[in-house]
């Protein structure tokens, strides 16, 4: 008997009609998959110890203002891929000589950007490129505009103090990882430095605009990366191992062979190229 009353009290519960079935089950699988599509956004907290992180940056920066750099390099690009030896001299205020041979010896490009011109002279190819500023002849040398203190102070793993004095620049935290933030306002340009907090390391750096530019009849982002292999303690008397610069078109994979510390440089090695004979291009012009 107990049993019957059982099965009867269950008979008597009002059955739901099919259809009313079929709306909360689309209502659940609408709710499942607008949450699917909900990102969190990235929390980013200030970062407690900036203070003193950005004090050692700050060391950092200022013990390699002035240096020399070798490196093996290997260049990948839509031309092809090359192995060569690198040789870099800088010396602020972004001052650079960037020369490259190949392993008979031959110097197949020699990059000199100072506060007046730039210029990229390619001997194989008979040709000198000439402009005002750094950022030009670096677009013509990588495919995209890189800020000549950035592309420098990368091989050596430094934040420039160009970065480091700028009124926005600041250190938070997000997931565990400290970022180093500052938006260049005149070229919307805006830059990421990535670290680990302990011990405090430079990771890579991500830098982007909001406008791409025109190239070859197709539109190009601006934006290029910089990553260290492994990453770099942040003690001014450390260097970077391997060192990768990338843009959309164009990556550069530098293994640091010797990096040494200059008191000074003489100034005339970053005087302009005047090579007799051959092409000169100024990048100025349209």
């Amino acid at each position: 008997m107990p049993r019957r009353t059982k099965i009867f009290a269950i008979m008597m519960i009002p059955r739901m009609p099919s259809y009313r079935w079929l709306v909360v089950v689309l209502w659940f699988l609408l709710g499942t998959w607008s949450c699917a599509l909900i990102r969190p956004v990235p929390e980013y907290r200030p970062y407690p110890l900036a203070t003193e992180l950005l004090a050692e940056l700050h060391a950092r920066a200022a013990y390699w203002q002035t240096f020399q750099a070798q490196a093996a390099i290997r260049i990948q690009s839509s031309g092809g891929n090359y192995r060569l030896q690198a040789f870099l001299t800088v010396s602020p205020p972004e001052r650079l000589r960037f020369e490259a041979t190949n392993p008979a010896g031959q110097i197949i490009w020699s990059l000199i950007i100072n506060a007046e011109n730039a210029t990229l002279w390619l001997p194989t190819e008979g040709v000198c490129y000439h402009a005002r500023n750094g950022e030009t002849i670096l677009r013509h040398f990588a495919g995209t505009p890189i800020q000549p203190a950035v592309f420098a102070y990368g091989f050596v793993g430094v934040v420039p103090l160009q970065h480091l004095d700028a009124p926005d620049f600041q250190l938070v935290d997000r997931n565990g990882l400290v970022l180093g933030r500052h938006r260049d306002p005149s070229r919307q340009w805006q830059f990421t430095w990535e670290l680990a907090p302990q011990p405090a390391a430079l990771q890579a750096l991500e830098a982007g605009a909001q406008e791409g530019f025109e190239a070859d009849g197709a539109s190009v982002p601006r934006q290029y990366a910089i990553r260290f292999e492994p990453s770099v303690m942040i003690q001014p008397q450390t260097s970077p191992q391997k060192v990768v610069i990338s843009t959309p078109k164009w990556q550069l994979e530098g293994m640091i062979k010797q990096l040494v510390r200059l008191e000074s440089v003489p100034a005339h090695i970053f005087d302009p190229l005047a090579v007799p004979g051959i092409k000169n291009v100024d990048l100025d012009k349209p």
